[in-house]
């Protein structure tokens, strides 16, 4: 009988391959700001022993532990899962062509699919709620990642800021940059989450 043909190839990782190559990026990210786990477990909300095993290859963390990592390290998902070869040059990998994750069921999904998942998942939860926003400024132009399927346009409107860095766009004639005014999110992307400024609001003229 001939030899079962084995899962290969670049756009696959096994469970001890991707663990191998969390813990390099999470060493070298770590070692990049002088951080000690201790910090890192206060900046992730992960904690110090689960951050070691990580960091040692010992474990092969979850999605869940992946996010809150990479938000600790304020560098997106990707940073954590990229592939750095033998010579010990980190390869970029382009949108789109990043490794599958093999889940324990044997289904392949995107890890551009995981996060925007998550996050709009995350950013969902608070439709109806009203957030405090630092206004930034006037939206002039959209960047990376500010505009997904189905959100609203954001041109001239103002722009702002979250407690936890969610970017949130609102309409409103007053002239608001600099101050932290009430917003409730009618609507929530991945990237980017809309919503109706709160009145009273004293506008700085």
């Amino acid at each position: 009988m001939g030899r079962k043909p084995t899962e290969s190839g670049p756009r696959t990782a096994g469970a001890e391959g991707f663990a191998r190559q969390v813990a390099g990026n999470l060493r070298r990210l770590r070692r990049e700001r002088g951080w000690s786990l201790a910090l890192l477990s206060a900046r992730a909300g992960v904690s110090r022993a689960m951050l070691s095993q990580v960091e040692t290859g010992k474990t092969t963390p979850t999605i869940a532990v992946l996010w809150k990592i990479a938000t600790g390290f304020g560098v997106p998902f990707a940073e954590l899962i990229r592939e750095a070869p033998a010579d010990g040059r980190v390869r970029v990998v382009r949108a789109g062509a990043t490794p599958a994750l093999l889940s324990a069921d044997r289904r392949f999904r995107s890890l551009e699919e995981l996060q925007s998942g998550i996050a709009a998942e995350i950013n969902e939860r608070l439709i109806g709620e009203t957030l405090e926003v630092l206004v930034e400024g006037r939206h002039t132009k959209p960047g990376a990642g500010e505009l997904g399927a189905g959100s609203p346009g954001h041109a001239n409107r103002w722009k702002g800021r979250t407690r936890t860095n969610k970017l949130v766009f609102f309409d409103s004639p007053a002239q608001l940059a600099g101050q932290v005014v009430p917003v409730r999110i009618d609507w929530a992307g991945p990237w980017s989450m809309v919503g109706e400024l709160q009145l009273p609001v004293t506008s700085h003229q």
